[in-house]
């Protein structure tokens, strides 16, 4: 891409084992977008960290984040990722979310996960908000992580973008 369209470009991510940061990555180098991750200030790490994470998915509770705030004025393709949990996104991505503009924006969501996936739930939701914030989802895509870690990992998206890439752009 020129260096135009990787100012356009944008990957926001969560991520709480590091594997969907891995897809994060391989899409902004493969793409030439900005990388940007949100962190969730409460710890989520470990059996209780995946306890309290799972209440906090089910009630729909927001959570504090970093950064508070994102501009997306330069941006015009937004990647959005984040782990599953309980047919969700993480609800730092959830808070996220309902706090950005994404009026005119073009969206990508992709999910990691280990287990089966209702596409439907775990996408629909989030379509809807991105919808109510003014984006358009372009396209959605999920990653399977189950036993799988870095070069796998990064193998597996770059078969995503090089199927999808060009609708990406064209879209």
């Amino acid at each position: 891409m020129s260096p135009d369209n990787r100012k356009r470009t944008l990957v926001l991510f969560y991520t709480r084992t590091g594997k969907t940061r891995t897809v994060a990555e391989t899409v902004s180098e493969t793409l030439g977008g900005r990388l940007q991750e949100i962190r969730d200030l409460k710890k989520r790490s470990g059996i209780l960290g995946y306890i309290r994470s799972s209440l906090d998915v089910l009630k729909n509770r927001p959570t504090e984040i970093v950064p508070r705030e994102i501009d997306l004025l330069d941006y015009d393709l937004i990647f959005i990722g984040s782990p599953v949990w309980g047919q969700k996104f993480a609800v730092a991505i959830s808070t996220l979310l309902n706090s950005v503009d994404l009026t005119g924006k073009k969206v990508v969501l992709f999910v990691t996960m280990n287990m089966h996936l209702d596409q439907k739930i775990t996408f629909d939701d989030n379509m809807k908000l991105i919808r109510s914030r003014g984006g358009r989802v372009i396209d959605t895509f999920f990653v399977k992580t189950f036993f799988k870690k870095g070069a796998a990992l990064r193998q597996m998206t770059c078969r995503i973008i090089s199927e999808r890439a060009d609708r990406w752009r064209e879209d």
